[in-house]
């Protein structure tokens, strides 16, 4: 190609790589996107995670644990505790120890324990404020909260202009007996989805759901969660116990661990049939005096091999090999030298290379060699 030629297609390609970074930059648009990446910490297994976060942010003291009562962090006279989970599954002294705490100043915020989900004790921690467990109906209506609930006369103000969406509480209403009444609730027809009770110098809320609390949600019902929080604030420490229902751990052991002891055990299993002795050998042993015998020969090769003496174990399988070619064609035994060679070779249809090979002696300390020729030997005596 001439230099005028190799001008006129590098401007070509030129333009062609100009045109397509144009379309490029013209066409190509810059945008953000936000992906949710997975909780990490105690974010992961602490629902109201984020209310924790919250309060702390508001300079308030906050202690998060999986358990009702921790003796690193008592319960103070004019502390809160928030319970996640259904009330049900505390335990009567456990009741008891919270309300005696409650009749000193403290203020305690439950969920309505669910009909399905009473135990033994049932409403050991409500009884006595007349809360009856919350009852699922699909019919009711999601109550549309266009204003926060009735403040009690000790709530510090917050921001009344806050809208809340339509859907917080949804299908679930709980409802109380006429005495003692509630100072403060929230509801309609269908029943409440919140109720403030008085108890000795502190006071119990009770709420349809706990859910308007967990993480996702505490930034848009920030509103709610301040007047719900507000008995005790500036007062006393707040306690966030996560895990009021988690069940014991045997139960939980045999509710999800055996999808990892099955395969363990069936582990075990195996390695202790691996390892233990068998009741006897998988095939019937020779005869005792004839395994003696081959014991013996065996041992006696080895003791051969080992001090170099190979060429007396070729020469003991030649010998053998021989022999059994003189009672088949005597007339090819008889015979010396090539002649011979040329002769087993044609009987057995072997090459004659490899019936040299045989034949021949190993050299000695080569145990590469050794091995070849015994090799050819036993084929040898399979082919004669």
């Amino acid at each position: 190609m001439t230099r005028g030629g190799q001008l006129g297609v590098g401007l070509v390609v030129t333009a062609g790589i100009a045109l397509l970074l144009t379309w490029f930059f013209v066409t190509y648009e810059r945008k953000e996107q936000s992906f949710p990446m997975p909780r990490k910490g105690e974010a992961a297994y602490n629902p109201l995670f984020a209310v924790k976060v919250a309060l702390e942010d508001a300079d308030q003291r906050v202690h998060s644990r999986p358990h009702l009562f921790d003796k690193a962090q008592p319960l103070g006279r004019h502390d809160t505790v928030v319970l996640n989970g259904d009330p049900s599954r505390v335990r009567q002294i456990d009741a008891t120890v919270l309300l005696d705490w409650v009749a000193r100043g403290g203020h305690l915020v439950v969920e309505a324990p669910m009909e399905s989900g009473l135990n033994k004790s049932g409403m050991a921690l409500l009884a006595r404020f007349g809360v009856r467990a919350r009852t699922w109906d699909d019919e009711v209506d999601c109550l549309s909260i266009q204003a926060p609930p009735p403040k009690p006369a000790n709530a510090k103000p917050v921001d009344d202009e806050h809208e809340y969406e339509d859907g917080d509480f949804c299908n679930a209403r709980f409802t109380v007996a006429k005495s003692p009444a509630p100072i403060a609730s929230w509801g309609d027809a269908h029943g409440l989805v919140f109720a403030r009770f008085a108890h000795g110098e502190g006071s119990v809320d009770v709420i349809d759901s706990i859910y308007p609390l967990r993480t996702p949600l505490v930034e848009r019902h920030s509103g709610f969660i301040r007047q719900l929080l507000a008995p005790n604030w500036n007062r006393g420490a707040f306690h966030i116990v996560y895990s009021t229902d988690m069940p014991a751990f045997w139960t939980l052991l045999l509710r999800n661990g055996w999808m990892a002891l099955v395969p363990l055990a069936l582990l075990l299993f195996g390695w202790l049939r691996m390892r233990a002795q068998r009741f006897g050998p998988l095939m019937p042993a020779a005869p005792e005096a004839r395994r003696s015998l081959l014991e013996h020969v065996q041992a006696s090769g080895e003791h051969l091999y080992r001090y170099g003496r190979a060429h007396l174990l070729h020469n003991a399988l030649r010998t053998h090999v021989l022999a059994r070619i003189r009672r088949r064609d005597p007339v090819a035994a008889s015979l010396e030298g090539q002649a011979q060679i040329a002769a087993i070779a044609q009987r057995t249809g072997l090459p004659s290379t490899d019936v040299a090979d045989a034949l021949h002696s190993p050299r000695p300390l080569d145990a590469r060699d050794f091995r070849h020729r015994i090799a050819r030997l036993i084929s040898l005596g399979r082919n004669a």
